[in-house]
């Protein structure tokens, strides 16, 4: 027998049964049987569909036909009402609160995130625990908070001396946001976030004493600080002053030179290249090399300049001596102490320590980054180059941009740059240097 078909809010054809010597059976059977299924126990079965399309099945007991239908009825209503409080709380979605923990719940179950690298994801669970799950917002419904809401809040940061934060709290609450709209059947209500921006008034420094500015340094500058780092015992015998060298030659980040395998260097194709792969990652205290890096754009190939070749075949002597360790016959830079995979954040402690005793303690690892892109731009590097080159932009993958002959290109500006500008000006500030040490003619 074919199914019924039956339209939004329609009850089908209901089946009614009889209970004779402990047994269901139809009304007709028990007729053949010569006994009046009135005096019998009753039930009916009905199938229904709701106002949204959904099928329901109803089984309801009864002394009569007509009780039982309306009790069908009555459970048809039931069941729309049900259906109605669904899609109104489905409207109206939940607080704040609530999407910041059904976040941090992602991140432990390694369902969002998963992608960024430790660092990050710790750095996002911090925030969405202390500034969006217990900030004054948490208890408000995400439809109605307002723009103004999230700007007094992002003022009152500022107020407190969290203004470095900001910039993160906004990142979280556009994450809360689109877990929200996927609770939204259809297109999403417009958000509070759209247009919104950090606000520059109420902010005070939580040091006012310390500014670091994002400066550009000149040829010279630079120069001064390599000669003095290349010519440092405390930052040769740390391996900071060949790491800062990979750092002006490659712009890579730290935690990318930091995780560097040797398996990873290729000093022998044309151009020679380094393929970043992976980066050591530190959870619940134990550090271990994962094919992870920042972002899916990190995966990249990097030209090497003749200056970082000489760095590269400056630490394979040192893995090539013997008592050589298995971090330093694995990784380009090995830590002391660490054991058998570095200790990043002690590399960074290092260089750190290495700018600061050179002079320059504003800059850090990342202050070479921001170098070696602004010399890519001024040696006439296309943006696209660049940005595949540095590895830090997604609109290389959205414009589907074609990266075939970047190694190249990049290897030329690298050089052209950093290779001749850079390396006269170091060689004539060493000149310089030691003339100033040696010993001056008395007459």
């Amino acid at each position: 027998m074919p199914r019924q078909s039956l339209a939004p809010g329609e009850i089908g054809t209901i089946s009614h049964q009889v209970k004779l010597e402990g047994k269901w059976v139809s009304e007709e059977e028990a007729k053949a049987q010569g006994v009046k299924p009135s005096s019998l126990p009753r039930r009916a079965r009905a199938r229904a569909k709701l106002s949204n399309g959904r099928d329901v099945r109803f089984m309801v007991s009864g002394p009569t036909k007509g009780a039982i239908e309306h009790r069908i009825k009555l459970k048809m209503r039931e069941a729309e009402e049900k259906l109605a409080r669904e899609i109104e709380e489905q409207k109206s979605r939940k607080t704040l609160g609530e999407y910041a923990q059904r976040y941090l719940d992602g991140i432990d179950s390694s369902v969002l995130e998963r992608e960024r690298s430790s660092a990050t994801r710790t750095k996002y669970r911090y925030t969405a625990k202390t500034y969006a799950l217990n900030s004054p917002l948490a208890d408000i419904k995400i439809d109605d908070i307002t723009r103004n809401q999230l700007t007094d809040e992002l003022l009152r940061l500022g107020r407190e001396g969290l203004t470095g934060e900001r910039k993160h709290v906004l990142t979280i609450w556009r994450k809360l946001w689109e877990i929200a709209d996927g609770d939204v059947t259809g297109t999403p209500p417009p958000s509070p976030l759209d247009r919104l921006r950090l606000p520059r008034d109420g902010a005070v420094s939580k040091n006012p004493q310390v500014v670091h500015k994002d400066r550009a340094y000149t040829d010279e500058e630079i120069a001064s600080l390599m000669d003095t780092v290349t010519n440092d015992p405390r930052a040769q015998r740390s391996n900071s002053s060949d790491a800062i060298m990979l750092l002006l030659q490659t712009g890579c980040r730290i935690g990318e030179i930091a995780g560097l395998r040797w398996q990873d260097v290729d000093l022998e194709s044309d151009p020679p290249a380094i393929h970043l792969r992976g980066q050591i990652h530190t959870e619940d205290g134990e550090r271990r090399w994962e094919p992870r890096l920042k972002s899916k754009l990190s995966y990249r190939s990097i030209p090497l300049t003749k200056q970082a070749c000489e760095v590269f075949r400056r630490r394979l002597s040192v893995r090539m001596k013997p008592g050589a360790t298995d971090a330093e016959m694995e990784f380009v830079f090995a830590t002391a102490r660490t054991g058998n995979i570095p200790d990043p954040r002690a590399l960074t402690r290092s260089i750190k320590r290495a700018l600061s005793d050179a002079g320059h303690g504003e800059m850090s690892s990342h202050t070479f980054r921001r170098i070696v892109e602004r010399r890519l731009e001024e040696s006439g590097l296309s943006r696209m180059d660049r940005e595949s080159l540095m590895g830090h932009t997604i609109q290389v993958a959205e414009r589907h941009y074609s990266t075939h002959g970047v190694p190249e290109r990049a290897l030329a500006a690298l050089q052209s740059k950093i290779k001749t500008d850079n390396k006269r000006t170091i060689d004539e500030i060493s000149r310089k240097n030691q003339a100033e040490k040696s010993p001056k003619n008395t007459v």
